[in-house]
């Protein structure tokens, strides 16, 4: 009840009274539920102002605890700066809130890093599902789906990247004379595009390295083919090629440092190479082959080290089997395998777990899509059944016999558009 009721509390003498330690415990707190973040300075200026030569001196360890990337940069300059007890005090004075704005505009600051408090929180971190012209969101913690709006055009074998707050899809598709990829914005619950002239190659995949957004092209009869999206120029810039084929369907995964290129399939046998590519010095090199020859897997990078699962043995075959790189012994190992084996699906790290979405299985002569949910526990070493792609609640009956395969990423979606959204599994 204190927590919510911030702005009343403030008001009254026994806050006024508290000790330092129970205000600052209180203040850091996320669960404090204000209109505004100004009214947690303004609760400190209530506080230090109640006996303010012994309580000054907390001031600016207690400043620290507003949230000032939610603060308007108006009420900063003109009220917060402006305040008796800041401009009196000429060590914190003005120096310190235009710190704060340094600090803002250049996003080096532990400050910024700073999460909203809850109630001011305008974003939801979630995972985001897409397939033919289909987008989704999914939420683990509360096992929810929710339905977005349709992109303008249909996708096949496409791959997707959360990249500079926008969720990019890998595929390309011909319109009129130019060439476009479409990329959803969270926000406005809407898709934009991406232009490019006509090429013959068609990206098949799409990663974020450092930043950056890149795409790669690998087909067993070319040697593989690796572009960076130019922001300034917008367009696509060619990067060295890998040194040699790396065939067919590999497996890419993107962590800080590189982008790693795993396994495929070249004239007719499964690789087990690792080869990876550092753009900070423009450089390909190999690193340790993987237990088991695959291609069509997918992976991901959490905690310092890359996952690959499934993919597929051959025609018939498609595998659970798991495996993590440790990129500071060069060593690949095995671990617990998946519950249902799949290739061509995504592995998306979210919250310090991994999530195993949709993909295809060998079933004798046929390919089925696969709609089931994994998790991967590292503390537990395991993997489970969370939950599935609730289709029934979005195809029509056509549709559903295409068997669209979905894809999926990191995303930060937004509350606004969310709340306004029915849940399509409740």
């Amino acid at each position: 009840m204190i927590n919510s009721n911030f702005s009343v509390v403030i008001e009254t003498e026994d806050f006024l009274k508290l000790d330092v330690e129970k205000v600052m415990e209180w203040l850091s707190s996320d669960d404090v539920t204000v209109s505004a973040e100004e009214e947690v300075f303004k609760g400190i200026v209530k506080w230090v102002s109640y006996k303010t030569s012994e309580r000054e001196q907390y001031l600016p360890e207690l400043l620290y605890q507003v949230r000032v990337t939610s603060v308007s940069r108006d009420f900063l300059l003109n009220e917060l700066a402006k305040e008796e007890l800041i401009t009196k005090n000429t060590e914190l004075g003005l120096n310190f809130v235009l710190d704060i704005l340094k600090t803002i505009l250049s996003g080096t600051d532990e400050q910024v890093k700073q999460q909203p408090r809850k109630c001011l929180e305008k974003h939801k971190d979630g995972i985001f599902v897409f397939g033919g012209r289909k987008a989704l969101c999914y939420f683990p913690q509360h096992d929810a789906w929710y339905r977005l709006a349709d992109t303008l055009f249909d996708h096949k074998n496409q791959s997707l990247a959360h990249w500079k707050s926008n969720v990019c899809i890998g595929g390309i598709c011909n319109v009129g004379e130019s060439q476009v990829m479409e990329y959803y914005v969270p926000p406005t619950n809407s898709w934009g595009t991406i232009q490019r002239e006509i090429d013959e190659t068609n990206f098949t995949c799409c990663v974020v390295l450092k930043g950056d957004l890149y795409a790669v092209y690998f087909q067993s009869i070319f040697e593989g083919r690796i572009f960076r999206y130019d922001t300034e120029r917008n367009c696509w810039s060619k990067m060295m090629d890998p040194p040699k084929r790396q065939g067919f369907s590999p497996c890419v995964v993107a962590d800080e440092q590189y982008l790693y290129v795993i396994g495929g399939f070249l004239q007719g046998i499964c690789l087990s190479t690792t080869t990876r590519f550092d753009p900070s010095n423009n450089k390909w090199e190999e690193a340790a082959v993987i237990n088991e020859a695959r291609y069509y897997a997918f992976g991901a990078a959490m905690n310092g080290k890359v996952f690959m699962a499934g993919g597929r043995k051959s025609r018939k075959k498609s595998l659970s089997s798991c495996e993590v790189y440790n990129p500071s012994t060069d060593e690949w190992q095995l671990i617990p395998s998946l519950k249902v084996p799949r290739f061509g699906a995504s592995m998306v790290p979210f919250k310090g777990r991994l999530y195993v979405v949709g993909g295809m299985t060998c079933h004798q002569d046929n390919y089925l899509r696969v709609l089931t949910v994994e998790e991967f526990d590292p503390e537990r070493n395991e993997w489970k059944e969370k939950s599935a792609i609730p289709v029934k609640r979005f195809e029509t009956a056509e549709e559903e016999k295409k068997e669209t395969q979905f894809q999926a990423c990191s995303a930060r979606l937004y509350k606004g558009v969310i709340n306004n959204l029915k849940p399509l599994n409740y």
